[in-house]
């Protein structure tokens, strides 16, 4: 090979260390646009998702629950991100069903609702301590409760104040202002708002690798087995299998860090709603607990 050819070679090598180097630079993770202080104003752009029939065209929904299991709170993904039936959304319906619309369980295993977004922080006002750089001008991720959806929702779908262009078109699209403001002992995003003028993103785009499909950003999907075996171990206070060495050394006391309401019901005896919403006959639900049981079994025998 001529030195000729090897110093083209070195100089796309670096030229690609460079490239490589620059879009960390320019990327980070979430951006916390709650850390600011109250009557400050954060200003996103929100990037478009590569998936062009995305519903909510530049979000997407992450939907989650908390359990206890191992004695921790973790928080798991709920289906019905993936369009997929979540047991733990069917024992949220049953509790409702069985205690009614005050049930405390009911409302635990209900879905918390949030969005994720691809932005580019135009303006980061956050405080940052020593060492800490700015988010400004880089591509970050960021959750927004159900209140920022339907804001940012009825803005887009506005016939008496439409908007100028899509909010996440990259030439033509509006900066999105969220403001932050004291309301009682409490923080209000009620303010934030969409800049009334069009304008470009604020840095450079390639569209290649910084559009991406926003279902990257969720977690891998889990199956409906998991989810409800898991679901069984924080209503039993049985240690979950998380893979870990030490997982059947964790206490019986679990039980003790489980809500007293839930930690005295097994799964087995939560029922599920068939379609027409009433309780009663073999559901799906109970068909996963049964098969759950004989894994166990099986798994007893084997050892």
């Amino acid at each position: 090979m001529s030195n000729d050819r090897l110093a083209r070679l070195q100089q796309r090598f670096e030229q690609q260390q460079q490239e490589q180097e620059n879009r960390r630079n320019n990327t980070t993770g979430f951006y916390p646009f709650f850390l600011m202080k109250d009557g400050k104003e954060a200003i996103v752009r929100f990037l478009p998702d590569a998936n062009i029939e995305n519903p909510d065209l530049f979000l997407i929904q992450n939907n989650s629950h908390k359990l206890i299991l191992n004695g921790k709170e973790v928080k798991v993904p709920c289906l019905h991100n993936y369009g997929k039936s979540c047991p733990i959304c069917e024992a949220s319906q049953a509790y409702y069903k069985q205690e009614g619309k005050d049930s405390k369980k009911g409302k635990y295993f209900w879905r918390k609702v949030q969005y994720l977004a691809r932005v580019v922080v135009v303006e980061d006002p956050i405080e940052h301590k020593e060492g800490e750089e700015s988010s400004k001008n880089k591509i970050c991720v960021i959750t927004l409760n159900g209140d920022f959806y339907k804001k940012i929702m009825a803005a887009c779908t506005s016939k008496s104040d439409p908007l100028p262009d899509s909010p996440d078109d990259l030439k033509n699209g509006t900066n999105f202002i969220i403001s932050k403001q004291k309301n009682g002992e409490y923080s209000s995003y009620d303010n934030s708002r969409f800049a009334r003028n069009s304008s470009p993103v604020c840095i450079q785009i390639d569209e290649e690798k910084d559009i991406v499909d926003l279902k990257t950003l969720l977690k891998e999907e889990p199956s409906y087995d998991d989810l409800a075996e898991k679901l069984e171990c924080h209503l039993t206070g049985r240690p979950y299998n998380d893979g870990s060495s030490g997982f059947n050394r964790v206490s019986n006391n679990i039980t003790n860090l489980v809500n007293n309401d839930s930690s005295n019901n097994s799964v087995s005896s939560v029922t599920s709603t068939v379609d027409d919403g009433s309780s009663g006959g073999s559901t799906r639900y109970e068909e996963i607990q049964a098969k759950l049981k004989a894994r166990r079994e099986q798994r007893n025998n084997q050892e």
